[in-house]
């Protein structure tokens, strides 16, 4: 249920028609949702604000016209009316005496606590916000701690409602999100605005839109938009249901020798239209290709892509590994600049080596030269026919060994087709486990 104050400021925002009643009841919505989310009271100036539902200048306008300005205390999460506070001054909670500063954005929805220097309290005390100051009591919050990361104490990316972190690092954090206006599900990739090497990731970013800006493929994760919020970048991707490759092999799970050949042909299809836009992933694995519930795969990952084109800066180390080592090839660990179609290939042949055997082929030592690479010590059946003759051609040590994607894909087809045939003559058997494919 709203407060008295929140109420107040919908419904002149709606005697003035700058929302509609329908979108009253969304506003709450939304309050709900990120109130739950971050388990601290949300005042709606802030949603209005934050989530685009007004400009800032209306906000503005109507905190003076009801001479509410309605911020949360940091420490009690009381909501005090500050309307009249001057920006940077100090002020004390009229709830739990908290001294408390004025932020320079006063649609900024949180007064965090002041920190003065020695001396500075006694010669500057701060002020006690008068009783009729106070809009609410302290409002406690769950027990329950809000989500790890940068962002646990500040509103989401205006316009999406926060569902899910799903990663996060130094460089940044993914989350499931919800689109509102669109009603639709979808993932932001955020860049941390105060990540060390801002240049690089910057860098990293820019090429990694640039890259899926290119392509149009079923078999790669789709790029809606891409800007900026609060000096911070983010990518907006389509939210792809299901589960990595790395996840459903380890939970001990084997795919049959068919299916492991559907996915390969998919990752191999997608990949061909990523080259063709002079695109090379450069990190093909598991953890990048999901397994949808309709039976298909799609690769994501693209934020160590390389551009053919010469486009963008180098801003790779020579000594940087860009994915897994067992799945990363013989060139590309001697020098990521060296990658090329070929590269990739590796990458699919060791991704479908660790679907046919539960485990990664051997990885080449690094430093040891292009020659000292997979094949030269892969173990596969004597029986193994197509599928085998493919995969070795695959893990070639040398790039120009390797088939090419179009030649890849006709060896699968022919190798599901052999699987078929032999299947057909088999003998029925009750025994469904995984072994190795004949």
């Amino acid at each position: 249920m709203a407060s008295k104050s929140d109420s107040a400021f919908l419904n002149e925002a709606l005697r003035r028609g700058w929302l509609r009643a329908e979108d009253v009841e969304l506003v709450l919505k939304d309050c709900e949702r990120t109130a739950r989310f971050f388990r601290r009271p949300v005042p709606v100036p802030h949603i209005l604000f934050e989530h685009a539902w007004l400009a800032p200048d209306r906000v503005d306008e109507l905190c003076n016209a009801l001479r509410r300005r309605i911020l949360l205390c940091e420490a009690c999460w009381a909501r005090l009316n500050v309307h009249g506070v001057a920006p940077g001054n100090e002020l004390s909670c009229g709830h739990c005496h908290a001294r408390l500063r004025m932020p320079n954005s006063p649609l900024s929805g949180i007064l965090h606590r002041a920190e003065p220097g020695a001396g500075e309290a006694a010669s500057n005390p701060a002020s006690q916000l008068p009783a009729d100051s106070v809009a609410e009591g302290p409002s406690r919050p769950s027990a329950e701690p809000s989500p790890a990361g940068p962002w646990r104490t500040r509103s989401f990316l205006p316009g999406f409602e926060p569902l899910d972190l799903l990663r996060e690092s130094a460089q940044g954090s993914v989350w499931k999100a919800r689109q509102l206006r669109l009603d639709r599900v979808v993932v932001v990739k955020l860049l941390n605005a105060r990540v060390a090497d801002k240049a690089a990731s910057t860098q990293r970013f820019l090429r990694e839109a640039r890259a899926l800006g290119r392509i149009d493929h079923p078999g790669v994760v789709r790029l809606y938009h891409f800007g900026t919020w609060k000096e911070a970048l983010y990518l907006l991707f389509k939210w792809e249901q299901g589960r990595t490759l790395d996840e459903f092999l380890s939970d001990g799970a084997r795919l049959p020798p068919e299916r492991a050949l559907e996915v390969a042909a998919d990752v191999s299809s997608g990949l061909m239209a990523a080259h063709d836009a002079q695109v090379v992933h450069r990190d093909v694995n598991p953890a990048n290709i999901i397994l949808r519930p309709d039976g298909t795969a799609c690769l994501m990952g693209f934020g160590s892509v390389l551009l053919l084109d010469g486009q963008g800066t180098r801003i790779t180390g020579p000594n940087e590994l860009l994915g897994p080592r067992p799945y990363t090839a013989p060139e590309q660990l001697q020098d990521p600049h060296a990658a090329l179609v070929g590269s990739d290939v590796y990458s699919v042949g060791a991704t479908l080596h660790y679907m046919l055997y539960g485990e990664p082929p051997r990885s080449p030592m690094r430093g040891a030269g292009p020659r000292a690479g997979v094949s030269s010590g892969a173990t596969l059946p004597a029986q193994a026919g197509e599928l085998g003759r493919l995969l070795l051609a695959m893990l070639a040590p040398l790039p120009e060994q390797r088939p090419s994607l179009a030649v890849v894909l006709e060896g699968i087809q022919d190798a599901a087709i052999a699987l078929s045939s032999r299947a057909a003559d088999r003998p029925p058997s009750k025994d469904t486990s995984f072994s190795d494919p004949e």
